[in-house]
């Protein structure tokens, strides 16, 4: 227990200190590509919400740092020998998704319309499918050459 608490504390870390300079990486393009010489670090109506452009950052940096908390947590069901990859792959899920779309719902990311609500939903599954996809087949690569290095050292020692 000790072990998969520390694992969490050091993957989350890890993982809010990227997402926290991606965010700021996304806030100086957009920023740059409006031309207007603003930065622009908030939605108008979530920086409204908050009351100002620094309580906005303060909830935007601790909503990243806690979903960052959250993907690491939900990484450790996939460490769990008694769940299949199906269970892992749905807790896994449910875990992140929840943990994005509440902090996007609040942080006006996407319009409150059941159409954007879909849309939304769509988009995240579509990436989340593309990253699970890609680990897996990944993986799969590296169970495979695995094998057959298993499978070389036994015919060498067969042979002996």
């Amino acid at each position: 227990m000790k072990q998969t608490m520390k694992r969490i504390f050091v993957h989350g870390m890890l993982a809010s200190a990227i997402s926290i300079s991606v965010t700021s990486i996304i806030t100086l393009v957009i920023s740059a590509s409006i031309g207007s010489g603003d930065c622009i670090r908030a939605i108008p109506a979530f920086v409204n919400k908050f009351g100002s452009d620094v309580n906005a950052l303060i909830f935007e940096y601790s909503f990243v740092t806690g979903f960052s908390f959250i993907c690491a947590a939900a990484n450790e069901f996939f460490k769990i020998d008694s769940w299949n990859l199906t269970k892992a792959t749905l807790v896994h899920f449910v875990m992140v998704f929840s943990a994005y779309v509440v902090p996007a719902w609040i942080c006006r990311l996407f319009p409150h319309t059941l159409r954007a609500i879909l849309l939304q939903a769509g988009f995240f599954i579509l990436i989340y499918a593309l990253v699970w996809i890609s680990i897996y087949v990944r993986q799969l690569s590296a169970i495979k050459r695995i094998n057959t290095k298993i499978a070389d050292l036994r015919r060498g020692r067969n042979q002996n």
